[in-house]
């Protein structure tokens, strides 16, 4: 959820919506994505400083605290040193739980963000800059996301968060479709939410993830 016009005032509206429609019991998460900027990038001439970043995000996430959200999540990170200041701006200016999760892809040495940092540094340093719970959002399906979820739990035996994209998306005499493969293995993930054309996806995620707890699997 962000805001521009009337400054607080849409933020205010989107929150009021998200509370009324959220079911007895749920909790309304704040999302705050990055910038859209290179943080001191050398070919442009005034480029965005962390002092910016830092202001610009404790302002957003403020107006979320003072709307009444239960947690911020930080997401769709590439750069972990934005995704820091990010998560320090929430910690320094609210009392929120805060989430951060990146943005990763698979190549053939591995995980890396875009800016080529490892899902454990990545994890590491979002957790020193404060971060409550961490995890991975976007651009990968399931299966991708699990074999990722792995590698994060490696890293860490804190909260892991993970938001996975229905798949790619694969053309089919002129139509997009999906992988149906939603399998939930393991419970080594607390979290789970539903990113790119997941609604379907997010609901058989969910399902499986009952049954397993139910057989006594997972936490």
């Amino acid at each position: 959820m962000g805001f521009r016009t009337g400054r607080r005032s849409s933020t205010d509206w989107l929150l009021n919506i998200a509370r009324s429609q959220a079911p007895e019991g749920c909790f309304v998460v704040g999302s705050v994505g990055p910038t859209g900027e290179v943080l001191d990038d050398p070919l442009r001439d005034e480029p965005l400083t962390e002092d910016q970043a830092y202001d610009a995000f404790a302002e957003q996430i403020t107006a979320l605290a003072e709307g009444g959200v239960d947690a911020v999540d930080i997401e769709t990170m590439i750069d972990v040193n934005e995704a820091t200041i990010a998560v320090r701006a929430a910690k320094e200016n609210t009392d929120l739980v805060v989430i951060s999760t990146m943005f990763f892809d698979k190549g053939p040495r591995g995980f890396f963000t875009m800016m080529g940092t490892r899902p454990a540094e990545a994890v590491s340093r979002l957790h020193e800059a404060g971060a409550d719970i961490v995890g991975a959002n976007c651009g990968n399906g399931i299966d991708v996301m699990l074999e990722l979820a792995r590698e994060l739990r490696a890293a860490t035996d804190g909260y892991l968060l993970i938001h996975s994209n229905a798949g790619h998306s694969v053309a089919d005499w002129g139509r997009d479709r999906v992988s149906g493969d939603a399998g939930v293995h393991g419970g080594a993930v607390q979290g789970d939410g539903a990113r790119c054309g997941r609604e379907y996806h997010r609901r058989v995620l969910r399902d499986d993830a009952g049954a397993y707890k139910g057989a006594g699997g997972g936490g």
